[in-house]
């Protein structure tokens, strides 16, 4: 993401199992990149999941969204 982006910033609500799925990722991707300086956090498991639901969801041909 570029510096310039402007961000939009939003609030969800999680349920108690939803929560700790979040958190089992954060775990599982810290777990495997282990000599990563920067721990994964909860945005940055929404963020790709948006991103892969998008990808897979969304044909390439109909994509609107500007990199």
């Amino acid at each position: 993401m570029s510096k310039n982006t402007p961000l939009k910033v939003t609030s969800i609500r999680l349920s108690e199992k939803e929560f700790k799925m979040i958190e089992q990722l954060i775990n599982s991707f810290n777990d495997y990149n282990e000599f990563d300086f920067k721990a994964v956090t909860k945005n940055d498991v929404i963020r790709l999941a948006i991103k892969r639901l998008y990808e897979q969801e969304i044909p390439e041909e109909s994509r609107k969204l500007e990199d």
